[in-house]
This record gives structure tokens, sequence and C-alpha cells, in this order.
């Protein structure tokens, strides 16, 4: 396994077909190593252990049947909404009725055709497994759709609502479902055995309704065998078809959790231990591998940050209960769930860069689809950390169905803490969390300042530049989202129009070739970042438009007044015209009004109700446009668009500053006499700004001001008195004639007003 992956690490720069031919080279090879039912004799098959099988480790899997059944008995008191939600989706997945995805309340038919996209009515065939074309929307459909269903998470469903009520019909529908699957899928036949991932995860929600169902009058002995002698098949076919060539990123590190949890609940065994252990080092392996030294996820996906996340926190629970060295996997959990933590917006959702495939590892409470909440929750229990409580709501419903009543207990006595820091930048990655507070009406912007993605760049999106706003608590300029994985929708869904970044000459920064595949990254760099009790900064720039005719380079500056509002400055470079837009996209059911040529209000209403007024200063006009956001995979809603157009000049830079203030109010936004640089000035009802960009090598004089820095930012109150002034770079900064020294430990220096007095902040 460790020559694979060896091998995978030098395949990376190759070509996506080189590394198709490879795996399926493979593939032939092993190919018929996975016995059918012929060639499974009844003492091979491991069975599965029961009752409370952990190694004593408290917070383990599997969780002990009694901490579970002390769990479920509080249930419908504790969480009586969460309770009766579980217990009426197992009910109307029993009747053959489905929440799968963003799709609402879908039926397969009946009998259940595990094979059918009952959105395009599409059935995929019934052929070898590696025939199934499953990419290929016009013959399967939506293989997405098809494989949530067939993932079994209702079958937890059942077990949970079984728990609960100890009605034998939830039980009875489990075996009616699984018998019928088995008939309908035999091995290495059809499209759900087409993809190692899939396989591991139905195993996994096997595993836990098996669990839960323990006891069950309904499942017999004959019920467990069949079950068990499809798990090992599950666990042949995992092993033999790891994603070590083909889509070596979460699917190979949740094919390894299938391995662990397999390994872990069956009775001991050769097959079991080898499962175990190869599952464990491949997670270990791909840990350094998949997760920057920053602690987010390589393929620069917030969906499937959560994914590594949750795998991961499973992986730990199950290597404690299987007696494995949790060291150094469980140090690197805290780095992982805090990107959650920072990216997390007030109402405990987060913004979707990249691809959203709308699925999740188990769903035990169906949350909204991005709400974090859970997560968080469960790696405060694993983890011990209080702070990840925050805003996390009663978390503890979750971590329960999987570790019992002694979870609930550790979440209660941890209690909240606030986290340490407030604006928080992941460097390697390129996300910048600039927040003002922690409290439900705090405001965030998250900027994307990084790389495009890992390997063929499969999840990312060509949002160089881009961000994700709340405003005083209320999502108002958002990521649109995925939508859908196929169509001319998968096209638009990952454009650069479709994110809140700058567009040239209607083009893309980034250039697509396949779902799944960029012929040409943009990735961007951020050369300035200043995290200050009043404001953030944060400066990127990206050359994703140097393949055009007349090549450019853009670059944008955040400015975040910590409770007053944002100054976005964009800026681009080139010999040549271009028509520039600037694109924003409003959450769902935020309305629009225009209120003037260079000023638009945005505003929502009932519960979550905030105001915001976008200004801009440039030779261009504003233009509102329909949009489409989407906010789970499959559903989408009418969003409005903001976009400013501008015309190219001649050539030289094209610049556009933008002020978005909280409120419904009167923006200044101007230009100002720099000598040897440039500025901008911004006058609001709550403060009054002054960025000023020197030419490099010289010093740029504006009022108080003189700097020979890379940028400089005054902050006044309404009146024009100075509050706070800071400078990045090594160069000179002088306020009112007194000297700003730089410093040694950081790139920028601050000051700020006490009364007439300027004072140097340490």
């Amino acid at each position: 396994m460790g020559q694979s992956l060896s091998r995978l690490r030098k395949l990376r720069g190759r070509s996506l077909h080189e590394l198709l031919t490879r795996g399926r080279q493979a593939i032939s090879a092993w190919r018929e190593q996975l016995p059918g039912w012929e060639g499974i004799a009844a003492n091979e098959v491991p069975r599965l252990r029961w009752g409370a099988v952990q190694t004593g480790s408290l917070h383990s899997l599997p969780a002990a049947q009694s901490d579970l059944d002390a769990f479920a008995a509080g249930c419908r008191t504790r969480w009586a909404e969460a309770s009766e939600r579980v217990i009426d989706r197992a009910r109307r997945a029993a009747a053959g009725r489905f929440d799968i995805l963003g799709y609402q309340d879908l039926s397969f038919g009946s009998p259940i055709d595990w094979h059918l996209d009952p959105i395009r009515f599409k059935r995929a065939s019934a052929e070898h497994w590696s025939r199934v074309p499953y990419l290929d929307a016009e013959r399967v459909g939506d293989h997405k759709i098809i494989w949530e269903l067939n993932r079994h998470q209702h079958f937890v469903t059942f077990g949970q609502a079984f728990r609960m009520t100890r009605d034998e019909v939830f039980a009875e529908a489990f075996v009616r479902q699984l018998r019928s699957w088995c008939a309908a899928n035999p091995p290495k036949v059809g499209i759900n055995w087409a993809s190692s991932l899939e396989v591991g995860l139905r195993a996994i929600a096997w595993l836990h309704a098996l669990h839960l169902l323990h006891g069950a009058a309904a499942l017999t002995e004959e019920v467990v065998g069949e079950a068990e002698r499809f798990l090992y098949l599950h666990g042949s076919h995992i092993e033999a078809y790891l994603s070590t060539y083909f889509s070596p990123n979460t699917h190979l590190t949740g094919e390894a959790l299938g391995l662990l949890y397999l390994g872990t609940y069956l009775e001991d065994s050769t097959v079991a231990r080898r499962w175990k252990a190869l599952g464990w080092m491949i997670l270990q392996n791909e840990l350094t591998r998949q997760v920057r030294r920053d602690g987010v996820y390589f393929e620069q996906s917030t969906w499937y940050h959560r994914y590594t996340t949750d795998f991961y926190l499973h992986a730990v629970l199950l290597a404690r209960g299987g007696g494995l060295p949790v060291q150094p996997a469980q140090d690197r959990l805290g780095p992982l769930a805090e990107h959650l933590l920072y990216l997390m917006r007030p109402d405990g959702t987060t913004p979707l860069f990249g691809d959203d495939d709308g699925g999740s590892l188990l769903s035990l409470n169906r949350l909204n689809g991005s709400d974090l909440r859970d997560t968080l929750g469960l790696a405060a229990v694993v983890l011990k950390r209080p702070d990840f409580c925050w805003n996390a709501g009663d978390c503890a419903f979750t971590a329960g169905w999987l570790l019992g009543q002694s979870a609930v207990e550790t979440l209660d006595q941890l209690g909240i803490d606030r986290p340490a820091a407030v604006s928080h930048a992941f460097v390697d990655s390129g996300y910048y969390a600039m927040r003002d507070n922690w409290d439900t009406n705090g405001s965030l912007l998250v900027f994307d300042g990084g790389p495009q993605g890992a390997l063929t760049g499969g999840h990312a999106h060509a949002d160089a530049l881009g961000f994700d706003l709340t405003v005083q608590g209320v999502p108002m300029l958002v990521d649109p989202g995925t939508f859908s994985y196929v169509g001319v929708e998968r096209e638009w869904f990952r454009s650069t129009s479709a994110h809140n970044t700058v567009t040239l000459d209607g083009q893309s920064s980034s250039i697509p070739v396949a779902p799944f595949r960029w012929e040409r990254f943009a990735p961007a760099h951020v050369d300035v970042w200043i995290s200050h009790p009043r404001f953030d900064i944060v400066r990127g720039y990206h050359e994703g438009y140097q393949i055009l005719p007349e090549p450019a380079v853009l670059s944008r500056i955040v400015v975040f007044a910590k409770g007053y509002g944002w100054v976005i400055v964009d800026q681009i470079e080139s010999e040549g015209p271009h028509r520039v837009q600037q694109r924003f996209h409003a959450a769902p059911r935020v309305q629009v009004r225009r209120a003037s040529s260079q000023a638009i209000v945005l505003e929502t209403s009932g519960v979550a109700a905030g105001t915001l007024t976008v200004s801009a200063w440039g030779t261009g006009t504003f233009n509102v446009e329909d949009g489409w956001v989407s906010t789970a995979y499959g559903a989408r809603e009418p969003g409005a668009v903001l976009s400013y157009d501008v015309a190219g000049p001649g050539g030289g830079a094209v610049t556009i500053v933008t002020a978005l203030i909280p409120g419904d109010c009167d923006v200044t936004l101007e230009a100002v006499p720099v000598e040897d640089g440039r500025g901008w000035r911004i006058v609001a009802p709550t403060f009054r700004g002054t960025l000023v960009l020197p030419k490099p090598g010289f010093t740029a004089r504006v009022g108080r001001l003189e700097a020979a820095t890379g940028l400089a930012w005054l902050h006044e109150g309404p009146e024009g008195v100075p509050e706070a002034v800071c400078a990045w770079g090594e160069g000179t900064l002088v306020v009112d004639g007194a000297v700003i020294p730089g410093r040694s430990d950081r790139p920028w220096r601050s000051a700020i007003w006490h009364g007439a007095s300027l004072v140097l902040e340490a």
C-alpha cells in the first residue's frame, strides 16, 4: 500500500487519461479477486460483534449498548423536536418516501428501484460495475441521486426510531429494504458497486443500523447472516479497488474508514484484523498529504473539508475502541475543526466554497446541510474543547447517537468557551476569516485567496479572490454553491461569474475541461494580512487572465473596519482594453433596491433582518441581474446579482472601489490627490477612512499621512477625528510628523490616538 501511495505522488503531474489508464489496468488485474456467493465459505465470513465491544476506552466506537439505551430513553424528553423529526423521516422512508440531498419527498418506485434517478427518469444498467458509465448523465442520470439513496443513511434512521420507540415496524422496514437491495445488487453488478467510496459509506451505515437495531425481533439469525455476508463482500471490494489512482482524495480516506469500521465492528479474525490495520494505516498516511499545514483540506472545498473532519473524528473514535494508537492523528483534529469554527457564520452554517455534494458521513440529525454545529460538537467531545461548542446549539443529540449518554454528560460538563481569536488567517490554503465578534449579531467576511484545489482540481471552483459576507448575523453576499455535478448547471455554478469576484471579457479565471477536471488553474496569492482589534486588511492577486490576448493581473484589497463596514479595492492592470465585471451574489430572499446610479441597498426581513448599502466608485454602472443560489445539492433558489460593469479603456489600470456599509445610508467614495501614489476616501455616517497605496520606492503624501510602505489605512470617527492608523511593509510611516517605526516580529505596524496623543501599539 505504501508503494502505491508513493507512486501516486509521482503521478500527480500526469494527465487524467494516464491516471485512469493505470487505474483501469489495476482494476483489470484485481477484478476477479472479489469472490461471488459461490466463493464464500460460511466459516470465512466474519460475524458481527454485539453488545459493549469497545476495549474500555471512554468515547470510542462502537458505543456500549447500555450507554445507547440510556441516551435513547431520554431523547424524546430533552430533544423532543429533533426526535420527532427522526421518527417522521423513518416512517416516510418505510413507506418509500425519501428526502435526498436537496430533493424532498422522492419516490424510487414500489418496490424501490435501487438503480433509478427519479428526477431524470434514467436507470443505470445491470452490467459489471466497471462498465457502468456513471458520469454519463444521458445514459444513467445523476449518479449522485442514485448513490445517495444507496448509501442507506435512512437505515440508520430506522435504527434511531426503533431505539426511541421500540416499534418493530422500523426493524421490519430495515429488513425488507435490506433484502430488496441484496437481491437487486448482486456482487460486482451495477452502479452501486462502481465507487468504492459509496461501498464504504454504505457499509458504515449498515453497521450503525445493525448496532442500533440490536434486540429487534425482526433481526433474525438468517437476516443477520445475510447482512454479514454482504458486509464481507463490501470489505473485499473496497480492499481490492482502493482509489489509489482515481480520486485519491476523500474517496481514499472514506474507503479506508469503511475498512476500519468493518475491522472494528466484526469479530476478531484474520480478515478483520487486516482491514482494521490497512484502514488505519491509509488514514494516517493521507492525513499529512490531504490536509495542509494550516489544517485545511487540500481540495479547497468547505464541504469536503467537513467530510474529512468527520472521517477523522470517527477514525480516532474507532482507533480508541480498537486499541490502536491514536497519536499523531488526534493532534491534527484540532486544526481541522478550527477551520470549520472560524469559517462558521453566526447561524451555524458555512460558506460553500468549492463543491458541495450534499452528502454526509452519517445523517443523525439532518440539520441544514451546511450547518457545522454537529461536527464541532463531536469534536468538542473527542478533544475536550469547549470553544467548539460556541454557538453550537444543543449538539449533544448527534454526539449521543454515536457515543451514548456519556457523550451528553461530557458536553454538559464542558460548558461553552468563546474562541480565543476573533479573526484568523489560514495561510497555506489562503482563507482569511475577518470577524468583528462572536455574538449572534456578529459580522464575518471570509476571503478566498488560495490555490485552486489539488490534483486535477476536481472539487474546486473558479473563485479566485472571492468572498462570502455575513452582515450583523445575516448572510448577505454568498457563494452560490454547486447545485449539480452534471449538465450546463455544473459549468455555471463553478464559473467565475457565479462568485463574488471580478471577471474579464466574460471569461472564467480558471478553465474546466471535464466535470471534475480543470485545464488551467488561477491560483490566488495573498501578500498582505493585517489583523487588528479595530480592522482587518487583506490583499491578494491572481494571474488567471494572463492567457487573454491582452494579458491582465487582478488584485483585490479588502479593508474591514470592524463594526462599521468594508472597503474593497479591485485593480486590473493590463496593456489593452477589457470588459470588466465585478459581481456580487445576494443570498436568497434578499430584496434589492437601487438608491442611485452608484448605490444599491440590500434588505432582508423577518427573523434574519438586515440591511446593506453597496456603493461603488469607478467608471462603470450598476446592473441588477437574475441569478441562482444553491444551498443544497439539487436545490436552487432565485438570487439577485449585482454587476458593476466597466467598458475597458485603451489600456492601463482599471480600478473599482466598493463600500459595503450596514444599514440604509448615504456613502461617499472618492479618489484623493496623492503625491507618488493613489488613494481613496470613504465617508459613511459612522466612520471615515483613507486608504493609500504608495508607488514602489516612493513616499506617498496625503493629509496627515506620509507612507513609503505597501499600503496605509487611516481610520477616523464620523466627525473626522483620527482614531487609528496602520501600514504594511518596511518603509517609512509618518503621521502628524511622528514616525511610526516597524516591528521585527510582524510586517505591519499600528498606532492609536488617545485624545490628541498618538500611541504606538506594541
